[in-house]
């Protein structure tokens, strides 16, 4: 089993990780290198979430009613080739 399902550190560490740390640092101008440490970032925060979500549901509705995905789609729609 995944250690995200076992621990509190999705909501205590990694969302507010991804709300104050990755998303603006991601959504500035000029947008970081395709190598930057951030895109490793935010692929490991994002396959953790869908380990915790999708799998078990724990935290479908705070991202549903907390904006998170649709901004880290808006943060990183410039980026789509590089991650493609």
């Amino acid at each position: 089993m995944h250690l995200a399902t076992q621990t509190d550190i999705v909501p205590n560490m990694l969302i507010p990780y991804l709300e104050k740390d990755l998303l603006p640092s991601l959504g500035t101008s000029p947008a970081p290198s395709p190598f930057a440490p951030e895109w490793n970032g935010l692929q490991a925060a994002l396959q953790t979430f869908v380990v915790v979500t999708f799998n078990l549901g724990v935290f479908r509705e705070h991202f549903r009613s907390s904006g998170i995905l649709t901004r880290v789609a808006h943060g990183t729609s410039c980026t789509v080739d590089v991650l493609g």
